[in-house]
């Protein structure tokens, strides 16, 4: 039987959805020698991509998420694939396209979270852009032949707002991939560093700016947990991830203020760093070195960052919102991500007691077991073999 795998959000450079479609075609290489797999790709990940098995194939689909060409156009391709069953690894499958499929729902951040940018033109864009998503999603997740949801959270996320029967929706976790854990010396982390200007201690945030990431306020917070006469003066923030519309704007904000009260926000503005996005090396190291991760998002779908911080026994100050306390469970320290007392309150805790970080750690170790790629991949290899019953032979 043919599969087609939509990968055009593929690697590290399209974050979560990227990480995901990465290691389900990593994996379903290792487990599925028999039927043939079709990958559909977008530049440059398509010249990039290594063939992982002889039953694999490339696929060139230059159609940019959430555009009008994918809508028209992707179809069309897919079609002239003759594939038996399409898996969707995001929410955005075409609306026209007839085939039989599986979608993976991630989260319904957009529906939570609808996009706004800045500027009129582009407010109405979003508005329409917005206005098609709750239609089309509503769509894929009526014709799909399964949903996979990622979180029991999002399942019920997906019941609640797009009315879904529950049988019609599995639950497979995420896996968490390894960084390249200890492959880098302690000379190479230190020079990669003093590459983005980091100094020991800090706290480390590694994701996109969003606005149900939250980041304002974890910028707030942590100048107030700076102004705390019992908390070190020497700790930075060092956020991590690629330039955007919302990054650069809270970017430009931080240093608005920084420019207009120079002396008074002296400590906050040489405590905070921006590197932008760092390739998984960097990160692993910046991993390895930072006292403790930090999650303040409103609402996930999963978790992705926090587990990899895991890997590398950092410990995890977590906020308690949607899936974060089901996917970390007893292995973060949790606070409000509404209220800044609550915040540093909890900041504080983990940076005074030492046997509550290690603690946090040992349990994180064996958390991040829960969320492996072989047993996630064979059990959505199961559900193409539920759907598509020749799949079974």
């Amino acid at each position: 039987m043919r599969i087609g795998i939509d990968a055009r959000f593929y690697g590290p450079r399209c974050a979560g959805l990227g990480r995901y479609s990465e290691e389900l075609v990593k994996h379903l290489a290792s487990l599925d020698q028999k039927n043939e797999y079709l990958v559909f790709l977008r530049p440059p990940e398509y010249a990039e991509f290594a063939i992982p098995a002889n039953n694999f194939k490339k696929i060139l689909a230059n159609f940019a998420p959430y555009s009008l060409a994918e809508q028209l156009f992707f179809p069309f391709l897919i079609r002239r694939t003759k594939v038996d069953l399409m898996h969707f690894t995001h929410f955005n499958a075409p609306i026209l396209y007839g085939g039989p499929f599986v979608v993976t729902i991630h989260d319904l951040i957009l529906k939570k979270f609808p996009t706004i940018r800045p500027g009129i033109t582009r407010r109405l864009k979003y508005f329409f852009k917005n206005l098609f998503y709750d239609f089309s999603l509503k769509l894929v997740a009526k014709k799909a032949l399964k949903i996979i949801a990622v979180s029991r959270f999002t399942r019920e996320d997906i019941k609640k707002e797009l009315k879904t029967p529950e049988a019609k929706i599995e639950v497979v976790y995420e896996g968490i991939s390894s960084l390249s854990v200890g492959s880098a010396s302690k000379e190479r982390r230190d020079r990669i560093l003093r590459k983005y200007g980091v100094k020991k201690p800090f706290f480390l945030y590694a994701g996109n700016s969003y606005p149900h990431k939250n980041l304002p306020f974890l910028l707030e917070g942590f100048e107030k947990l700076l102004e705390e006469k019992d908390f070190p003066e020497n700790f930075q923030l060092v956020l991590v991830g690629k330039k955007d519309d919302f990054s650069r704007a809270l970017e430009n904000k931080f240093h608005r203020v920084c420019r207009e009260f120079p002396e008074a926000k002296r400590k906050f503005c040489t405590s905070v760093i921006f590197t932008g996005f760092v390739k998984d090396n960097e990160l692993a190291a910046l991993y390895q070195e930072a006292f403790l991760y930090i999650f303040p998002s409103l609402y996930e779908g999963f978790g992705f960052p926090g587990l990899e911080a895991m890997l590398f026994d950092l410990p995890v100050l977590s906020s308690q919102a949607s899936c974060l306390p089901e996917i970390f469970g007893p292995a973060a320290c949790y606070f409000n991500p509404c209220d800044w007392k609550d915040f540093i309150e909890k900041s504080k805790l983990m940076v005074q007691d030492q046997f509550y970080r290690q603690k946090l750690a040992s349990l994180g170790r064996q958390q991040v077991k829960k969320f492996n790629w072989p047993e996630i991949a064979q059990k959505t290899l199961d559900i193409y073999k539920t759907v598509l019953p020749a799949l079974r032979d």
